[in-house]
C-alpha cells in the first residue's frame, strides 16, 4: 500500500511539474508570437553611448543645464519641472508607444549632474528577457505583507535595470507580463529598502526559487 501511495504521489508531482513547464512555455510562446518590435524596443532601452545613457543623457556625466536643454528640445517632452534634486517632465503625446505617457519621466540630480534615470514603460518583463536574456544580477524587495515583490533586474553589461512588481506567489503570467520601469544610474535607498540579493536566474531550478518570492 505504501508503495502504491508513493507511486501515486510521484505521478501527481510529475504531472503538476509538466503542467507548469507547459504553461511557462506557452506564455513565452505567446510573448514571442506578438512581441514589441525588436528595433523599437532596443532603441528605447539599450544605450548607444559609451556609458549608460538615455536619449544622449548620461548618468554621472550630463549636467542639469544640459539635461534640461535636451529635454526641452525633444518632441517627446512636454512641460519640464525642476527641484533642487530632480528633473521631471510630462510627455507630449509624441513619445514612443512603449513609454507610459501617464507617468512622468524622472532624473535625479546630485552635485549638479544626472545620477539616476527612471522611465515608466508599457514593456512586459518577458519582452526584456527575450531581447537581453537573463539578468546579470537581481535584487528583490518586499513590503511587510509579503504579498507583492519589487524586482530590480540588472543588465550590467548593457548598463540598465528593468524594475517590475508582481504578486507572490508568482505565476508565470504575472511575472512575464509585469511592465517595467527602465532605470539607469544609482539605485535609490528606498528602492533598495528591505531588498535582498536575488541572483537566481542562472540556476536550473530558478522558477522554483522565484515562485514563492
Amino acid at each position: 500500500m505504501t508503495c502504491v501511495i508513493g507511486d501515486l504521489m510521484l505521478r501527481m508531482t510529475l504531472k503538476a511539474l509538466l503542467i507548469l513547464v507547459l504553461l511557462t512555455a506557452a506564455l513565452i510562446g505567446l510573448v514571442r508570437a506578438s512581441p514589441a518590435d525588436d528595433q523599437a524596443l532596443r532603441k528605447l532601452i539599450v544605450p548607444v553611448c559609451d556609458s549608460p545613457c538615455w536619449q544622449g543623457i548620461k548618468t554621472d556625466v550630463t549636467t542639469r543645464q544640459q539635461a534640461t536643454a535636451m529635454l526641452q528640445a525633444s518632441p517627446w517632452v512636454g512641460q519640464v519641472f525642476q527641484t533642487p534634486i530632480a528633473l521631471s517632465w510630462h510627455w507630449s503625446g509624441q513619445q514612443p508607444p512603449l513609454i507610459d505617457g501617464t507617468k512622468d519621466g524622472f532624473f535625479q540630480i546630485t552635485g549638479g549632474v544626472v545620477t539616476q534615470i527612471r522611465i515608466e514603460t508599457l514593456i512586459p518583463f518577458g519582452d526584456v528577457w527575450l531581447l537581453l536574456d537573463r539578468p546579470d544580477d537581481a535584487r528583490l524587495a518586499q513590503p511587510l505583507t509579503r504579498m507583492t515583490a519589487f524586482q530590480i533586474a540588472a543588465y550590467e553589461t548593457v548598463g540598465v535595470e528593468a524594475m517590475s512588481t508582481f504578486d507572490c506567489p508568482a505565476t508565470p503570467f504575472k511575472f512575464w507580463t509585469a511592465t517595467i520601469t527602465l532605470g539607469m544610474g544609482k539605485i535609490w535607498p528606498v528602492e533598495a529598502l528591505d531588498s535582498r540579493n536575488f541572483n537566481i536566474y542562472h540556476a536550473a531550478n530558478w522558477w522554483r526559487n522565484l515562485r514563492e518570492c
